[in-house]
């Protein structure tokens, strides 16, 4: 129970350094994309137990744009469903509508890597052939509405 209080604590603390670090820049001479950067050891805290509810309070899914790897590694090996658009077997319509149904239904990340290349329009594509309008729906979150829950996947 304290060691909970005391990660709690230090989360928050953290999130407090990261808030004052985005306060500084300078945004006339910054050309980078709006959101929050993070380095590889705060992903945790910042993406997937979203500390300070940044995430939820925004209303939209996370965007994460790693030209590293890193982070696409990371999320592999944590509890997500994570797709390689790039990969034909991952893509296969029914290995897609398993990983959205366990993401909606359990609350899991749907982690969808691109690996640097421009695939959403395919994807798109690709998702159409499992429902009409899927990545559009999962993208504006028009899936979890009641009249697209009860829908089979």
């Amino acid at each position: 129970m304290e060691t909970e209080k005391a990660r709690e604590i230090l989360s928050q603390a953290k999130l407090k350094l990261r808030e004052q670090q985005m306060e500084g820049r300078d945004a006339a001479t910054d050309e980078e994309l709006p959101g929050v950067k993070v380095n590889i050891r705060e992903l945790d805290d910042v993406l997937l137990r979203d500390v300070g509810n940044k995430i939820k309070d925004s209303g939209r899914w996370p965007l994460m744009i790693d030209p590293s790897g890193q982070a696409a590694t990371f999320l592999r090996y944590r509890d997500t469903n994570y797709l390689n658009a790039l990969s034909p077997h991952q893509m296969e319509p029914e290995r897609v509508r398993m990983a959205v149904l366990g993401s909606i239904r359990y609350g899991k990340y749907l982690v969808l890597d691109m690996m640097e290349v421009d695939m959403f329009d395919t994807v798109g594509d690709v998702w159409d052939n499992i429902q009409k309008g899927l990545l559009s729906m999962i993208m504006d979150k028009t899936i979890l509405q009641e009249e697209n829950c009860s829908h089979d996947l």
